[in-house]
């Protein structure tokens, strides 16, 4: 088929007419598959192929034709005029049926190995959905009735059993996260959830967590802040996992008698409203070979295994740092030596957060020293075992407790009971017959005030971060994870009744 022949192309002597264009949509709606006759309209117009044809040796287009076949066709420059402009021109049109046809069947294989893929991770997506909350559950139950058992135990050797307990389930809670979020960053979901944040905070937070571990094996933990701007806005829950990471490490693999210091100080930075802050974790450990620090930060890499070293671990705790430390926009660095230690130092760029920000956060970080006594909860649990850890611990902090098993007995009890009959509700996620967000949505649209906007806490084992933002969007007032720390939880009772 041409369209255009030969070397007197209408349009690039000036003689393109009308009826030289009404024919060329002619044969273009004639022969030209319908996705395809405004590109080759587009591309056989002669009024342009000399401008398009400036600094080219060619123009290419393929398309396909009505008859369902494939032409590939080129205009080269035949002649040119004294001033270097294109007169005259040659159209070659070949057909390449079969080259398509194979390019369109790789194309569909291509599309099909994608929709594996996306099919893959959505059901690792709901098979680490239901790992977490079918560990996190067991979990609560193994750490809530530690922490009950350790009020009660006063021999020397059941107590140091109990701690050990307490020890172990942290480090499978922390294995737990690690695998967790290795998975989410891989998966491409891993997001950051922005707030206000004082700098420094974190780092105490973190370090009193590793406090006891530190004092066991005589070492000496420093922190040291010097800033200029302190509120930030920063994704608290990764920094915070960052630095537990870090610091865990730094005591881990520091002898007794050693040093780990985390310092944390401000840099020079030219992004207005931003500040840039850099932090060093050093230890006075066993370091680490050069040969070893490039493939520091890939997964499942460890200098030394388990069996080896003694220390226990996964090898994702650094990778999750880097992986973090690059979602935050930041860089992270090491120095080690064997038998010296190691220096990690991360340089992340923070928005500061403004005068109101910072005024309202801390106003309402300043709460009141509530007292629990005679305040009632109604707690939606449908695991007994968890029901019973967490009536016991809410009682023994002054709250009268009532438990009911599911989502549809919690609405129930507060349409049915008088208004402020209860404070608050903590409310389980997966529950049977009714889950706690479609409990949340009904409390919600109830129509007493005072029934409608009781403050609901989520209390779940669903861990991920849009877990935690479904719960805000049925508008529950906050979260807590599985297991329960429950003096974090005390600390969100008092900032919820403080209101």
């Amino acid at each position: 088929m041409e369209l255009i022949k030969g070397n007197n192309i209408p349009g690039l002597n000036g003689r393109y007419t009308q009826t030289d264009h009404n024919i060329l949509l002619e044969q273009v709606n004639r022969l030209i598959a319908k996705p395809f006759r405004k590109s080759s309209v587009e591309f056989y117009d002669s009024k342009t192929i000399a401008k398009r044809l400036e600094g080219k040796n060619s123009l290419f287009h393929s398309c396909e034709r009505t008859d369902g076949t494939w032409i590939l066709s080129m205009i080269v420059p035949q002649k040119y005029d004294e001033n270097g402009c294109v007169v005259s021109v040659l159209l070659a049109n070949r057909d390449f049926t079969e080259e398509k046809k194979r390019e369109l069947e790789q194309e569909e294989a291509l599309r099909q190995e994608k929709i594996k893929a996306e099919k893959a991770n959505e059901a690792k997506s709901i098979f680490l959905f239901n790992m977490s909350h079918d560990i996190r559950t067991p979990m609560n139950a193994i750490v809530g009735y530690s922490q009950l058992m350790k009020k009660e135990l006063t021999n020397p050797k059941l107590v140091h059993y109990q701690e050990m307990i307490e020890q172990s389930s942290q480090l499978l809670l922390s294995i737990i996260n690690n695998v967790l979020d290795m998975a989410r960053v891989e998966s491409g979901k891993m997001e950051l959830d922005e707030n206000y944040e004082v700098i420094g905070n974190i780092s105490q937070l973190v370090c009193s967590a590793f406090a006891a571990e530190a004092s066991r094996k005589n070492i000496e933990l420093n922190i040291i802040v010097n800033v200029e701007h302190k509120h930030i806005i920063v994704d608290s829950t990764k920094m915070q996992e960052i630095l537990s990471n870090l610091i865990s490490n730094a005591i881990k693999y520091t002898s007794a008698g050693g040093k780990v210091t985390i310092d944390t100080k401000e840099l020079p930075y030219d992004k207005e409203d931003y500040v840039l802050i850099q932090t060093k974790v050093s230890d006075t450990g066993i370091g680490m070979s050069e040969d070893f620090l490039p493939s520091l930060f890939e997964l499942f890499t460890r200098e030394r295994n388990t069996t080896l070293s003694k220390i226990p671990g996964t090898g994702l705790g650094m990778a999750i740092v880097k992986n973090f430390v690059d979602l935050m926009n930041g860089s992270i660095e090491v120095e080690s030596e064997l038998g010296k230690g190691s220096t990690f130092t991360i340089t992340i760029p923070h928005k500061i957060a403004n005068k109101d920000y910072t005024n309202r956060n801390i106003e309402s970080s300043n709460e009141f020293d509530i007292d629990f006594m005679g305040k009632r909860i109604l707690l939606a649990e449908d695991n007994e075992l968890n029901a019973e850890i967490t009536t016991t611990i809410l009682s023994e902090m002054g709250f009268e407790v009532k438990v009911v098993e599911d989502g549809i007995l919690c609405v129930n009890e507060i349409q049915q009971q008088p208004a402020n009959t209860y404070d608050l509700i903590l409310m389980d996620i997966q529950m049977p017959n009714m889950d706690g967000y479609k409990a949340t949505h009904c409390i919600r649209r109830l129509f007493q005030p005072e029934k409608a906007n009781i403050p609901i806490i989520a209390m779940s084992a669903n861990a991920f971060e849009e877990d935690k933002k479904k719960a805000f969007d049925v508008k529950m007032n906050d979260y807590i994870t599985k297991p329960i720390d429950f003096q974090k939880m005390e600390q969100v009772l008092k900032h919820i009744l403080s209101k």
